[in-house]
């Protein structure tokens, strides 16, 4: 284990030189100069090559390459040639609003993940329109998606906003930097719906192409299960589809062929994502489906008020 961690650590430091390598050969070769950039068209030679000696932009690529990694290990990212900030105190303040984004694109991937999975499993109505639409943003570039969106629903619909992360004055500045969660701290409703519009469209945008990928392997884990032994048995006794596939999230049944001699006579296994149902859940649900349970350390006895935990084959 030892070893592995240490290959994969090396391995992430020389992706990491690498990746940084070709940015400084690709800043190097573009047509666009950094330091006219930041002081201007009409800047003076004398003016361009003195900050240029001062970035240290006059040296060659080998030693500039050396100084930023040498400047990294030690905290220094360079100085931004568009803000003028230090890098670091740009990343500490662009850092909440990535995290917040991130954190709401995540949730609504794996929302839709969810109906895409369990509508297309259970031929839902509407379900097919929904992988359609969501197969189509998967596949196309996200950033094509973006300009769409902006031209639909704030060109076209004015229904969003195009840039910005609040509309609303005075908004809280503490103390996640989080405007939804500073928000909700503060009392301030207004911020966090204002936050939330401001959110909805790159949040959509990011999250097709993992709901996709999410919802693909769920679908694909239902059907398999859908075709096991004990939702088959699930159907005999009459159980819904729907409660069949949800029921496959919450335990598993497995017949009890080798422990009991009887053939079909099937008992509660738990599987591991399962968080601690209780034992009255689990009687109602495989009451239900005829089961009985019977506790880890007498097979042979029936379960009164054995906990859940130790249901265990």
């Amino acid at each position: 284990m030892r070893n592995f961690i240490l290959s994969r650590v090396g391995a992430m430091i020389v992706i990491l030189i690498a990746l940084i390598a070709v940015m400084f050969v690709l800043q190097h070769i573009s047509p666009m100069d950094p330091v006219k950039a930041q002081l201007g068209a009409n800047a003076s030679a004398e003016a361009v090559a003195a900050r240029r000696h001062t970035l240290g932009l006059d040296q060659p690529l080998v030693n500039q390459f050396w100084n930023y990694l040498t400047g990294a290990v030690h905290g220094n990212l360079g100085t931004s040639f568009r803000t003028r900030h230090p890098v670091s105190s740009d990343l500490g303040d662009f850092f909440p609003a990535t995290l917040e984004l991130a954190m709401y694109g995540l949730g609504l991937a794996l929302i839709l993940a969810g109906l895409l999975a369990f509508g297309t499993t259970l031929k839902w109505p509407g379900a097919g329109v929904l992988r359609a639409v969501l197969f189509t943003g998967a596949a196309a570039p996200m950033f094509l998606l973006g300009i769409l969106g902006l031209i639909v629903f704030y060109q076209k619909l004015g229904w969003v906003p195009a840039n910005g992360r609040i509309s609303v004055p005075n908004p809280p500045t503490g103390p996640t930097g989080m405007l939804t969660v500073d928000g909700l701290l503060a009392g301030r409703l207004d911020v966090v719906t204002d936050a939330l519009h401001h959110l909805i469209l790159p949040a959509v945008v990011i999250a097709l192409g993992p709901a996709v990928a999410i919802g693909r392997v769920l679908r694909s884990s239902l059907l398999t299960d859908a075709d096991s032994d004990y939702a088959r048995t699930a159907r005999a006794k009459g159980l819904s589809e729907g409660r069949i596939m949800v029921g496959l999230d919450v335990f598993a049944v497995e017949p009890l062929a080798a422990d009991s001699g009887f053939r079909g006579l099937p008992n509660v296994t738990l599987t591991p994502h399962l968080a601690g149902p209780t034992t009255e859940r689990l009687a109602q649900l495989c009451d239900e489906l005829g089961i009985t349970l019977v506790a880890a350390d007498s097979p042979n006895a029936f379960l009164d008020d054995t906990p859940a935990a130790q249901l265990i084959r």
